[in-house]
C-alpha cells in the first residue's frame, strides 16, 4: 500500500473511532442511569448500537486491509466478509424503520395493551436483528471461484440498504401523521390543548427520527451506488475514500443530533460541566 492510501485509510480508521468513542458515551448514558430509562431511549440504544456494530466492521476492515496489509479476501473468509458488510449496511436504517414502527402502533393502535409494553419493545428489536441476519443470507449462498461482491449482490445491498427501508419508513410516517392529524380534528374543545401538546411531542420525536434516518440515507447511499457504477466505469481513486468520509460525517451528524436533541441528557452533561470548571 502508499503512504497516500494508508494516509486516507487512517483519516477514516479515525473518525470512527471518534463515532464509536461518542456512541459508546451517549449509550452509558442512557444505559448506567436510571432516570434515562424510558421506552423512545430503548430504541435509541438499539439505533446506537447498530452505528457501533456499522463503526467496527469498518474499523476492523480498513485496519486488516490497508494498515496491516492482510489479505482478508481469503477464500474461507470471503463469504463471512460481505455478509457482515451487508449487516453493517442495513442494520442501521433498519433500526430506524423499527422505530417508526413502534410508534405507528403505539398511535394509531394506542388502544390496545400490548404496544404500551416492553415485551412489544423486545419483539420490535429482535424481530428487526433476525430480519438484518436473514436478509443477508442471500451473501451467504453466492457461488463464484474468486472472492468478489459479484454486481447483483451489489445492487442487493442497495435495495436493501437505501430503496426498501426508505419506501417502508415514508409509509409508516405518513400513516402516522395523517392518524394524528385526523385525529386533532375530531377532538372536542374542552381536551384540545392536552391533544396538542402531545400532538407536538410526537411531532417533535417523529421529525428528528426521520432527519437522522434520511441523513443517513443520503451519506450513504453513495457509496452503494458508486460501487455498481464502478463496474462500468473507473473512479479517480480519491472518489470512494471521499464518499466515505461523508457517510461518517452523517453518521457523525446523528449523534451529534441525538446530543443537541435529548435536552435530558444534554442538560445533565451541561451540569457536570459547569460542576467540573466551577471547581
Amino acid at each position: 500500500m502508499t503512504i497516500e492510501s494508508n494516509i486516507k485509510a487512517s483519516f477514516i480508521i479515525g473518525l470512527f473511532c471518534f463515532i464509536t468513542l461518542l456512541v459508546l458515551i451517549y449509550s452509558s448514558l442512557i444505559i448506567f442511569i436510571p432516570r434515562f430509562h424510558n421506552k423512545n431511549n430503548v430504541f435509541i440504544i438499539n439505533i446506537c448500537i447498530s452505528i457501533l456494530i456499522t463503526s467496527i466492521y469498518y474499523i476492523i476492515f480498513y485496519t486488516s486491509f490497508y494498515l496491516t496489509s492482510r489479505n482478508i479476501f481469503t477464500p474461507n473468509g470471503c463469504v463471512m466478509l460481505f455478509y457482515i458488510f451487508n449487516i453493517a449496511s442495513i442494520e442501521i436504517p433498519f433500526s430506524f424503520v423499527t422505530f417508526s414502527v413502534h410508534r405507528f402502533c403505539s398511535i394509531v393502535h394506542h388502544n390496545q395493551p400490548l404496544f404500551k409494553t416492553k415485551k412489544w419493545i423486545g419483539i420490535c428489536i429482535v424481530i428487526q436483528w433476525i430480519g438484518v441476519l436473514i436478509i443477508s443470507l442471500p451473501f451467504v449462498f453466492q457461488k463464484t471461484n474468486i472472492c468478489n461482491n459479484v454486481l447483483w449482490l451489489r445492487i442487493y445491498t442497495l435495495i436493501t440498504s437505501v430503496i426498501v427501508p426508505s419506501i417502508i419508513n415514508i409509509i409508516f410516517n405518513v400513516l402516522i401523521f395523517r392518524h394524528v392529524r385526523f385525529s386533532t380534528r375530531r377532538v372536542q374543545p374542552e381536551p384540545t390543548n392536552q391533544m396538542m401538546r402531545l400532538s407536538r411531542r410526537e411531532f417533535s420525536l417523529l421529525r428528528q427520527m426521520i432527519f437522522m434516518f434520511f441523513t443517513f440515507i443520503g451519506g450513504w447511499s453513495g457509496i452503494y451506488v458508486s460501487v455498481i457504477i464502478n463496474e462500468f466505469v473507473a473512479f479517480n481513486e480519491w472518489i470512494r475514500p471521499a464518499l466515505v468520509i461523508f457517510s461518517e460525517i452523517c453518521i457523525l451528524g446523528i449523534i451529534i443530533n441525538l446530543f443537541i436533541t435529548n435536552h435530558e441528557i444534554k442538560n445533565y452533561l451541561f451540569d457536570k460541566i459547569y460542576q467540573v470548571f466551577r471547581h
